[in-house]
């Protein structure tokens, strides 16, 4: 009997152990599944909020991105503009001051013109009380004096005509010269313009 209860005993324990053993294990791999379990989440935490900061900042790059664009755009934009209206002034100056030159011309040739014909009545009556003295106009009888003054006047008339000739030649010199002189200023005008362009080409290349 006391061996049996020995045994007994024994097995009895052994159980215990046994349980004790097996419930251990139990709570030891509940507790490494709820450890691995957090670590996940953990993980899955620190990996949302990684994405949620890239995210952001990609945000906020594409952001400035595009604020740094509309700023350029806009000066860019603004430039044009700024050049536009001064292209523009300056077509409006130059056209006032054609238009100031051209009445200026207009004024000068109707004064040119004016004088010319003071001087040529001037010239012809000149010429005329000239060509009356030559003749002794005053001891004529007036028959006479009526065909000398037509002859006078035929005479006067082709003087003038030939003066008109030579102020025309005169003119026409004139305008060839400042012709030239026109085309050699534009000449001009167009090498300084080349080479103003490429200074500053090789001042963009130099950059």
């Amino acid at each position: 009997d006391e061996v049996k209860r020995t045994e007994h005993s024994q097995r009895v324990a052994e159980d215990l152990a046994i349980r004790e053993y097996l419930e251990e294990q139990s709570k030891r791999k509940e507790s490494d599944v709820k450890l691995k379990q957090e670590k996940e989440a953990l993980k899955t935490r620190i990996l949302a909020e990684q994405s949620r900061k890239i995210a952001e900042e990609r945000a906020k790059k594409e952001e400035l991105e595009a604020l740094i664009n509309d700023y350029y755009e806009e000066q860019r934009a603004q430039k044009q503009r700024d050049d536009e209206r001064a292209e523009f002034e300056k077509k409006a100056l130059v056209r006032e001051q054609m238009i100031a030159s051209n009445a200026e011309q207009m004024r000068m040739k109707q004064v040119k013109k004016d004088q010319e014909i003071a001087e040529e009545h001037k010239f012809r009556q000149q010429m005329m009380d000239k060509l009356a003295r030559e003749e002794r106009f005053d001891q004529m009888n007036r028959e006479k004096q009526a065909r000398m003054k037509v002859e006078h006047t035929r005479i006067v008339q082709e003087l003038i005509e030939t003066k008109r000739r030579q102020q025309d030649e005169d003119a026409e010199r004139e305008r060839i010269l400042l012709a030239q002189q026109k085309a050699h200023d534009d000449e001009w005008a167009r090498y300084v313009a080349l080479e103003r362009e490429r200074m500053l080409e090789e001042d963009r290349k130099s950059t």
